[in-house]
């Protein structure tokens, strides 16, 4: 969010709609990372057969998130005319 304030107001002023950038002189939050858990084979072989017996949805999307990297929200935004199975 800090980012695209500043980069608003800096077209702003740019633009001269305002004289002063109010976000130049706020410092930039420090990005605070945190450590990913990640699966190893045993665990993702555990989903994989737990997922036997569930709705065909989850299991096409949980595999899909699985096998190919994609995130959440490219997953929800997939419509079945973007799948090609063969």
């Amino acid at each position: 969010m800090y980012r695209v304030l500043k980069n608003i107001f800096s077209r702003a002023v740019e633009w001269r709609l305002i004289q002063t950038n109010p976000v130049g002189d706020v410092k930039s939050p420090k990005v605070v990372y945190k450590e990913s858990q990640i699966y190893d084979e045993d665990e993702i072989q555990l989903l994989f057969e737990a997922l036997e017996n569930g709705a065909y949805h989850w299991r096409m999307m949980i595999t899909l998130a699985l096998t190919t990297g994609l995130r959440r929200g490219e997953l929800v935004g997939l419509e079945w005319k973007n799948v090609d199975l063969e």
